[in-house]
């Protein structure tokens, strides 16, 4: 580095987030949307450990995800349909912090009011509104 050259690693950066998956009844529309999301993040890594949470108002499943050990076939099958509430997620993720949160939904939910230590992505079908004023927003399909 100190002579200016740059040589490639031989180990490839490992990705190591949580994702939640609002499965509340307003976004069953999404949800095909949501999975194809999380499948292009992990794709785009290659070598991942993911946390995906299953949410409504509550947290209906909670798993983890890797590289070695990837999401195959019906493993992630959507569970919830109820209302939509963002604390529980954020309460389950306070014991173990992620190193991020993406967080899929149409943003239409009680959220904290403060900022976790983490940073957290509100990834919004395209009428969604951001939940919180913290965190970053954008929407599916736009340019």
């Amino acid at each position: 580095v100190h002579r200016g050259l740059y040589l490639p690693s031989r180990r490839a950066e490992r990705l190591s987030i949580a994702v939640a998956l609002d499965t509340s009844g307003s976004t069953a529309d999404f949800l095909a949307d949501f999975v194809a999301e999380l499948a292009a993040i992990l794709a785009a890594f290659g070598r991942y450990d993911v946390r995906v949470l299953q949410c409504d108002a509550a947290v209906r499943d909670d798993r983890r995800f890797s590289d070695s050990e990837p999401i195959v076939g019906g493993a992630l099958a959507m569970v919830g349909g109820g209302g939509t509430d963002f604390w529980p997620v954020f309460e389950r993720l306070a014991s173990e912090p992620p190193d991020a949160l993406v967080y899929l939904t149409d943003g239409r939910g009680r959220a904290p009011e403060e900022a976790p230590r983490y940073p957290v992505l509100w990834t919004l079908t395209p009428n969604g509104v951001q939940p919180a004023p913290w965190g970053r927003a954008v929407w599916l399909g736009a340019a």
